[in-house]
């Protein structure tokens, strides 16, 4: 069984422009290669691609045991967010 890694659900998805990273409820479940699952907290050294200089959308790189898996989040210009988060099903996210 080869290791990957998915995104859970509940995950922010919508940023102010110059907000920074919230990894608050950003989750994954890595299946090793022997078909365990654990759910690993995300941490702000495991995000690349993260930016919030401009509008628009943005692709965010998770990396965990050398496996990456990448998620869109909005950026809008503004004071307030909607607080929007994910109800992506895992199958839905790109997986490396």
């Amino acid at each position: 069984v080869a290791k990957s890694i998915t995104l859970v659900e509940g995950y922010k998805t919508e940023y102010n422009v110059g907000e920074e990273l919230d990894v608050n409820g950003l989750t994954v479940n890595y299946s090793n290669e022997y078909g365990e699952v654990t759910q690993v907290a995300v941490t702000a050294d495991m995000v690349s691609g993260f930016d919030t200089s401009k509008e628009g959308e943005c692709t965010v790189t998770v990396t965990y045991e050398g496996i990456s898996c990448t998620f869109t989040v909005t950026v809008v210009k503004g004071e307030e967010t909607s607080s929007t988060t994910s109800t992506t099903s895992p199958s839905a996210l790109n997986v490396t």
